[in-house]
């Protein structure tokens, strides 16, 4: 590598002057090549009290409707997470888990809660292999057994009750009514239920809710209506947490998943409880990263990363070699991922003392090649022990209050499985473990022992919910997409704080990414071609795809009185300030 990148350090800078609302600088940097430069209302919001940004138009909405209330950002972020679960059932809902990072502006605390879906009791990898060892094709993925015990409601009402201050009720009231009337489907869902149909089918709850009597799915502008949903939520909203994991709710999604080939029992559901945990912490040059720890495999490897490419002065450097210095640092982190992380409950984690020390960054930054890519077989994890679809949403407040959660129930409409009379689509996150080293996940990631089933165990995460801060500056930002949530939200990250594009840009930006394995660099489209010819060039073996799958939502407190909220314009969102 030429001397002048070894590390080459960043030069001091300040945040990207915020240009208008309605344009977009018009000069190339790094690999923008054609963002729109009308930016519409719904995707970029200024304003002074509250900025919004979800991946649903009505969850956003109500958002607003309970600030409206006199409700704070645990309100709203509660009140949003309901109806995410009712406006995208194929990517998020109560029978399912998440993160929240939520940083309280006046003590300058950071809370990480973890609700992530459980393992259950009975579970373990030889539920997913033959008799001769082999994966057995889909168990883990389709189905009773690939349902682990739910988690999204315990973690909602703990942060209600922890830091809510509007009643129960009247934060659950939007959602009720959003189930029971229904709402027009929109082109992300209607191709959910079109891709899935098939599985819907297989479970008749399932069906008589997301599919015609004829079978065939919902599609766009038709109204879905999920008045047993509405049900079950009246039911939360009235007697709080045993309302989901006791009584008749509790028994309907046991039977099911027991109808369906599964092990869990309702002690599973009795027993579950959520864990405050410390966030991941890096001071970088010039900001703070706070971000989701283990089992979120998220913030490690963002902390690691943009740790790794501070050494290198990527504003000075073309697109090309640019990305092909990030998309190194990606390999990395990825192949460190797969060697040593799972719940820390359970395994050792060499975290704070290697994976996102200086140290171990600097080393990785030394062996970049600048000029030429890598093979991922010659990377391997150099640390040593020493003796999915799912849904985003981000709200800041005036006083720098913020709230960043990303929520899931992993592929699209999970399991396919829809506990009884509830409306409740079961997860399918038994995916999420690594059931046989060397096994990739649906997205592909593989995984060794640390992340084997155990009984109680929280599978490993992309979800990477984050929140930066530059001095009175707030960023809160997080996506979904799989493994391609950390590449999304690192990429953004780098846009805003290291090529100072305005928030919109950041956002906007073509994108790319690289988990190690497969040994493959993929590409938005909108990528400068010639950027992807010096990239092949290099040595990559690239896929160009429309979207890697990320919608990334961003809050912002900039200055006092000074809030942004974006939606990203690839997907169905909605952003709001006032």
């Amino acid at each position: 590598m030429p001397k002048f990148l070894l590390l080459a350090l960043f030069t001091p800078f300040t945040l990207f002057t915020l240009v208008s609302c309605n344009t977009i600088p018009s000069q190339p940097v790094s690999n923008i090549i054609s963002v729109s430069k009308k930016v519409s209302p719904r995707h970029q919001r200024y304003g002074k009290e509250i900025a919004i940004a979800s991946q649903g138009v009505h969850s956003t909405k109500i958002g607003k409707q309970i600030f409206a209330q006199g409700g704070n950002v645990i309100d709203i972020a509660v009140a949003m997470s309901f109806a995410l679960a009712v406006e995208r059932p194929q990517s998020t809902g109560i029978g399912g888990g998440g993160f929240m990072l939520y940083h309280h502006a006046s003590s300058d605390r950071t809370y990480a809660l973890d609700f992530r879906e459980r393992a259950p009791r009975l579970a373990s990898n030889r539920l997913y292999l033959d008799a001769n060892g082999k994966v057995i094709a889909d168990k883990s993925r389709q189905g009773g057994a690939a349902v682990a015990t739910p988690g999204l409601v315990a973690g909602l009402l703990a942060a209600h009750a922890r830091f809510g201050k509007l009643p129960r009720a009247k934060v659950l009231q939007p959602a009720i009514e959003l189930a029971q009337n229904g709402f027009p489907v929109y082109d992300h869902l209607a191709k959910a239920m079109r891709v899935k149909s098939k599985l819907l089918a297989q479970d008749q709850y399932a069906a008589a809710i997301f599919l015609h009597p004829d079978a065939s799915p919902y599609r766009i502008g038709e109204t879905l209506k999920q008045p047993q949903l509405a049900a079950t939520l009246r039911a939360i909203a009235k007697h709080g947490h045993a309302g989901f994991y006791r009584g008749a709710v509790a028994a309907a999604i046991i039977a099911s998943v027991k109808k369906h080939g599964g092990v869990m029992q309702l002690d599973d559901l009795h027993s579950y409880h959520v864990s405050w945990r410390a966030p991941i912490a890096v001071k970088l040059r010039d900001y703070r990263l706070l971000s989701m720890p283990l089992p979120s495999s998220g913030g490690i490897l963002i902390a690691q990363m943009l740790q790794v490419l501070e050494n290198f002065n990527l504003r000075q450097l073309s697109p090309a070699i640019a990305t092909n210095i990030v998309a190194q640092s990606m390999q990395n982190a990825f192949a460190d991922r797969a060697m040593h992380l799972g719940d820390r409950d359970f395994v050792e984690v060499p975290e704070e003392r290697l994976l996102i020390s200086r140290r171990y960054a600097n080393r990785i930054a030394t062996e970049i090649t600048a000029d030429r890519s890598r093979k991922s077989e010659t990377i391997q994890s150099k640390a040593k022990l020493e003796s999915g679809s799912t849904t985003h949403f981000s709200v800041v407040d005036k006083h720098g209050n913020a709230v960043s959660s990303t929520q899931t129930i992993n592929g699209w409409f999970g399991a396919g499985i829809v506990a009884a009379d509830t409306g409740i689509v079961l997860n399918n996150e038994m995916d999420d473990f690594s059931v046989k080293t060397g096994v990739a996940n649906m997205f592909g990631a593989l995984g060794n022992r640390r992340n084997y089933v155990q009984a109680y165990k929280r599978p490993l995460s992309s979800m990477s919910p984050t929140i930066v801060m530059r001095g009175k500056s707030l960023l809160a930002l997080g996506s979904p997409a799989g493994t391609r949530i950390i590449s999304c939200v690192l990429q953004t990250i780098l846009n805003f704080y290291t090529y100072r594009f305005n928030l919109y840009q950041a956002v906007a930006t073509p994108r790319f990414h690289h988990q190690w394995q497969p040994d493959l660099l993929v590409l938005e489209k909108d990528m400068s071609a010639s950027v992807v010819s010096k990239l092949q060039q290099m040595g990559y073996t690239t896929k160009q795809t429309d979207a890697l799958g990320c919608s990334v939502q961003a809050s912002a407190l900039h200055a006092p009185n000074r809030l942004e909220a974006v939606s990203d314009p690839r997907g169905y969102g909605l952003a709001f300030a006032l």
